[in-house]
């Protein structure tokens, strides 16, 4: 009891979920109650030094630095062992499922909540680092899609979107997250039945506190397929494993393309010449090369420069190039291009013949290195 109109609640779980109200002490007996209000403590931050691996297999870890907050007090992110990808937990939309994994009573209509938007938030502390890798297994259907509009639709109802957002943005209590800063991980992630992997670079990222933030909105049934003809919840709704940061000094080059050359050809049928931006102060880099669809990478040597030659090529040919930045051994994430040599001269050894039937060739269609000259 208090005589203030003011009073601090201490003692509080950190990062959890409160519900709180007012009544008014009249000695004998409590008047009505207030409005309740709903308020979330924080999540500690968890400081990324250099790596950071959070699987919801410690108990200790996601319980401090996972906050939770849903506009409906029936549906909302939980951690368990329903789904997973590996190990015994993951993280879950809990709108289709119960706490033993048996399925809602209601899934087939999604009666329970007609709108649905659900937060789960991990708060971030970066130093100073040169470059950035968030990288997460994700996979979530949502709603069976049996009709052909639905297997149409771009913009979803039920979704997942994942940012990185700096302190200076606040989360909101319902829709996407946007303002300065703010990075999209995943826009709108929604039928995929099979795990899927998200991994992002960034140099973007300054020392501070962010949050990554996992949102999760869903719609009612009406709205998805139409009046009255309902749907019927899929498992997984959504599910989140997985999630690995890391940082390191030694940051990735951006923007690789065809290289400017003052005398000749950046491109010809024996070679490619391609540049790219530097980050940081980095200043040596690995370049390689391969056809594109083969596996095997091939070395074109290290430079000091951002201007690479790669030679030895074959006429007529994509290929695939990667650059990655070297810092006494520690290589970052690459950037690759597909580049094609140009047309090369048909050489006839002695003794040999070339010969072309034509067969595949039409005013519209013909071989990449030919030209068909009208009334020539």
């Amino acid at each position: 009891a208090t005589t203030d109109k003011e009073v601090t609640l201490s003692g509080l779980n950190t990062a959890a979920n409160y519900m709180a109200y007012v009544v008014t002490d009249c000695g004998i007996e409590e008047g009505e109650i207030s409005n309740i209000v709903k308020f979330s403590t924080t999540a500690i931050p968890v400081d990324v030094n250099s790596s950071l691996t959070i699987d919801f297999e410690d108990e200790n870890v996601y319980n401090e630095h996972l906050q939770l907050a849903a506009t409906s007090t029936t549906d909302g992110w939980k951690v368990g062992s329903f789904v997973k990808k590996e190990g015994e937990k993951a993280l879950y939309m809990s709108q289709l499922y119960n706490d033993d994994g048996t399925a809602k009573e209601d899934n087939n209509n999604f009666t329970h909540s007609v709108y649905n938007h659900a937060y789960a938030v991990i708060p971030l502390t970066f130093g100073e680092s040169a470059e950035q890798n968030i990288s997460f297994d994700w996979k979530g259907v949502g709603q069976e899609i049996y009709s052909s509009y639905a297997q149409s639709l771009t913009n979803p109802y039920y979704y997942m979107s994942v940012y990185l957002v700096p302190s200076s943005v606040s989360i909101p209590n319902e829709g996407e997250v946007t303002g300065d800063g703010v990075i999209t991980l995943l826009n709108k992630g929604w039928g995929k039945n099979d795990w899927q992997h998200v991994s992002y670079t960034a140099n973007e990222v300054t020392n501070g506190t962010y949050s990554l933030v996992f949102y999760w909105k869903s719609n009612n049934s009406d709205n998805y397929y139409g009046s009255g003809s309902g749907g019927k919840a899929i498992n997984p709704c959504m599910a989140i494993d997985n999630i690995v940061i890391t940082t390191s000094d030694c940051a990735s080059p951006t923007n690789l393309v065809e290289a400017v050359v003052e005398d000749g050809q950046a491109i010809g049928s024996d070679y490619i010449t391609v540049s790219w931006e530097q980050s940081g102060d980095i200043s040596s880099w690995n370049v390689y090369y391969r056809v594109l669809g083969s596996s095997e990478w091939e070395s074109a040597g290290s430079v000091s420069t951002t201007t690479a030659e790669v030679t030895g090529l074959t006429a007529n040919t994509n290929y695939e190039i990667k650059v990655v930045a070297d810092c006494n051994g520690e290589q970052t994430a690459p950037i690759i291009a597909v580049f094609r040599t140009s047309c090369g001269d048909i050489t006839i050894a002695e003794g040999s013949a070339w010969t072309d039937d034509y067969e595949l060739w039409d005013e519209l269609n013909h071989p990449y290195c030919w030209t068909i000259i009208k009334n020539a």
